[in-house]
């Protein structure tokens, strides 16, 4: 795909499978050599904590916090690598997630001034889209740029 001048595409990317094939679809089908890579992991805080925790004891809590960054950064280098593998130049940025990982998405792109978007979905069905809600609808509803929703095939 050629252009007169370099485009900013950003890469949502969570570290999921529909994630990585979103990447692999962009890599295959609309990347030009040109364009400045952005992928995006947007964090929500305590994501990584899978069970409640019942204790309020300040090491422990920083216990918790410390295994969490160091499986966000293995997540990160993971991310990086799987773009150094494809030939995808472009750099890896972690964003906050306060208010949901689509809002946090949407906001990068703003800030970045990105030109496009791409992103995986997991193909949920309408009901549980409506109940829990989608990060790839939120970002086709709120974005100010194109979107591509990849869904790989099931």
């Amino acid at each position: 795909m050629a252009s007169s001048r370099a485009r900013k595409i950003l890469i949502a990317m969570d570290g999921s499978t529909h994630a990585e094939y979103a990447l692999r679809y962009f890599k295959e089908n609309l990347h030009d050599e040109k364009d400045d890579v952005i992928v995006v992991y947007a964090a929500e805080t305590g994501h990584l904590t899978s069970q409640p925790v019942f204790s309020t004891d300040p090491q422990m809590m920083a216990h918790m916090a410390m295994e969490g960054e160091r499986e966000l950064d293995k997540l990160l280098e993971k991310i990086t690598k799987l773009m150094t593998d494809m030939g995808v130049k472009g750099r890896v940025e972690r964003v906050t997630a306060n208010g949901g990982p689509g809002e946090a998405v949407v906001k990068a792109a703003t800030d970045l001034h990105a030109d496009m978007i791409v992103t995986g979905s997991r193909g949920q069905g309408k009901l549980r889209r409506t109940l829990l809600g989608s990060v790839s609808q939120y970002i086709v509803h709120h974005a100010h740029v194109p979107v591509l929703v990849c869904c790989a095939e099931k």
